[in-house]
């Protein structure tokens, strides 16, 4: 789940936080195909956050594999748009990608905010959360202006986070639970604090400061996939400075 704060101070990290249980476009000399859309009812049985017996209709669009949900009859309360969430899964490596099952661009906060401020030890809002078990993520309404909210999502890498949090669960059996708490991911953490850093401000323990305030494995899971998807300096800063790390995500989900 990612917080305000992260989007505005623009932290190294998503600002993801855990704990919730909660077609194909052809380019080159081949005309492109416009994703599928049609108009489906959901409600809470389907969607994160709505009330039970709630029901809403929302334009379901198909891409990359992915359901893109976004009000049918916008309220205004979501600033962002099918599109800008298109444009950010071009970004999102298929082998990470293929784990996200649907996005939904909910026109309501996330339910759980009091709860994570207290976590967090200061105030401000969610910006998106993961459903791991159903491989979906939500995208909650924020009153900023969207060009300011598509920035987030891209400097953030948010959907390859979110994506991190779905793999941390579904990358093994689930009687085997998170795999952020097996003994090979705490190995590999361990050996990555004896790595010297290529800077001295460097989190000394987990992966990023988002994962280090909220004391979370998870987050620094989710984090490493963030930083292993981008095919920039993201991913050259934890090949260098957490090289354990990315030679297990390298085994888990391949090159991407």
């Amino acid at each position: 789940m990612t917080n305000v704060f992260s989007i505005l101070d623009i932290l190294n990290g998503s600002g993801i936080v855990e704990d919730l249980i909660m077609s194909k476009v052809f380019t080159g000399s081949m005309p492109v195909i416009p994703p599928e859309s049609i108009i489906r009812e959901y409600g809470s049985e389907f969607i994160n956050g709505m009330a039970s017996g709630q029901k809403i209709k929302w334009k379901d669009t198909t891409y990359l594999g992915v359901h893109i949900l976004e009000e049918a009859e916008p309220t205004g309360f979501q600033r962002l748009i099918t599109e800008d969430i298109m444009g950010e899964l071009d970004k999102v490596p298929e082998k990470i990608r293929k784990y996200i099952q649907s996005i939904v661009l909910s026109p309501f906060n996330n339910e759980y905010d009091s709860y994570f401020c207290k976590r967090r030890g200061r105030e401000g809002p969610s910006f998106a959360s993961a459903d791991f078990i159903n491989g979906q993520i939500t995208i909650y309404a924020l009153p900023i202006d969207r060009s300011v909210l598509k920035s987030a999502l891209s400097e953030h890498l948010t959907l390859s986070h979110e994506a991190g949090h779905i793999i941390d669960f579904q990358i093994q059996p689930i009687e085997l639970g998170f795999f952020a708490y097996s003994p090979r991911w705490s190995k590999a953490i361990c050996e990555d604090n004896k790595v010297m850093r290529t800077r001295q401000d460097l989190t000394t323990y987990l992966v990023s400061p988002n994962a280090e305030e909220m004391k979370s494995l998870r987050e620094d899971f989710a984090d490493s996939v963030m930083f292993f998807s981008d095919d920039g300096c993201y991913k050259e800063f934890l090949r260098e400075n957490y090289p354990n790390r990315y030679k297990i995500l390298e085994e888990l989900i391949g090159n991407p």
